[in-house]
């Protein structure tokens, strides 16, 4: 399946990073989940990032759970 990247917001060591808007943090790819979308390359799946690292995307969770 094929995956779709936006072009990282910076790079360290020559490792390129993400911001994630929630922590305004950059991290490396590794920190990020993936969802599968089918409107990026229609009617393909694309695997594309999620913005919010995995960190943030918990705590979002978490929160509308409890709420």
């Amino acid at each position: 399946m094929p995956v779709a990247l936006p072009e990282p917001d910076g790079e360290r060591d020559g490792i390129p990073l993400w911001l994630c808007p929630n922590c305004d943090l950059l991290k490396p790819l590794e920190e990020y989940s993936w969802k599968k979308r089918r409107d990026i390359c229609p009617p393909q799946a694309v695997w594309f990032k999620i913005g919010y690292c995995n960190r943030c995307l918990q705590s979002l969770i978490k929160g509308s759970e409890m709420g």
